[in-house]
C-alpha cells in the first residue's frame, strides 16, 4: 500500500471516549494516536477527524490531535458509523484516495462501523490497532475478527511507518526515523 493512495479518518477520540478505554492503557492509545496523526503530515496525507455532535457526554475532539492537522476535515455526526454521515462520505470522496487508515475508539463500535461503511463504499481499509480501544478485551477480539471477515486489514502505526518510509536512505527517512525513536514505546534498543 502506497501512503499516496490513503488518508487518514480518526474516529471519536474525544477527552471523554479516553476515559472509558480498558483494552489498551489510554495515555498509550493516545501516544499512538498522535503518532499516527504525525505520519500523515509526513506523509502529506489528508485527514478526517469525526466525533459526535457537542456537546456530547464525551467531550471535545483531542485537542492535541486537532493541532496537529489544522485545515483538515472535521466532521461532527449523530451517525454511529462515520460513513453513514454524509459529511464523511463527502470528506472521503474529496481527498481523491482509495485506501482509509482508521484508528480511534471504540474499537467495536466507532471504528468498526467506520471501516465496514468505508470498505462497503469501496475504499481499502486499515484498521491501525494499537491507536484504538474499547471497554472490554473480548468485544475488541470480536470486532478484529469482524472486521478480518469483512476484508478490512488491521496494523500498527510504526509498521505503517516503516512500510511508507520504505528505504532509510529515502526522502522520508531521517523524519521517519526521528518519529519512530521519539514515539516507541521503549527508549532502549535499536531506536533508542
Amino acid at each position: 500500500m502506497r501512503a499516496e493512495d490513503c488518508f487518514l479518518l480518526l474516529v471519536d477520540l474525544q477527552v471523554g471516549s479516553l476515559t472509558t478505554i480498558h483494552t489498551i492503557d489510554p495515555k498509550v492509545l493516545k501516544d499512538n494516536a498522535i503518532a499516527l496523526a504525525t505520519l500523515a503530515n509526513i506523509h502529506k496525507m489528508p485527514s478526517i477527524l469525526t466525533a459526535g455532535k457537542k456537546p456530547g457526554v464525551s467531550g471535545a475532539f483531542l485537542p492535541e490531535l486537532r493541532a496537529l492537522l489544522p485545515g483538515h476535515a472535521y466532521v461532527e455526526r449523530t451517525a454511529v458509523g462515520a460513513f453513514d454521515a454524509p459529511a464523511v462520505k463527502a470528506a472521503s470522496a474529496a481527498t481523491g484516495r482509495s485506501t482509509a487508515i482508521v484508528a480511534g475508539v471504540a474499537t467495536d463500535i466507532g471504528v468498526l462501523h467506520a471501516a465496514i461503511g468505508a470498505k462497503a463504499a469501496g475504499l481499502d481499509v486499515w484498521v491501525v490497532v494499537d491507536a484504538c480501544g474499547t471497554t472490554d478485551s473480548r468485544a475488541e477480539s470480536l470486532a478484529i475478527a469482524r472486521l478480518s471477515a469483512a476484508g478490512v486489514a488491521t496494523t500498527g502505526w510504526a509498521s505503517l511507518a516503516a512500510e511508507w518510509m520504505g528505504d532509510f536512505a529515502g526522502p522520508l527517512g531521517l523524519e521517519t526515523m526521528a518519529l519512530l525513536s521519539q514515539r516507541m514505546p521503549s527508549a532502549e534498543g535499536p531506536f533508542g
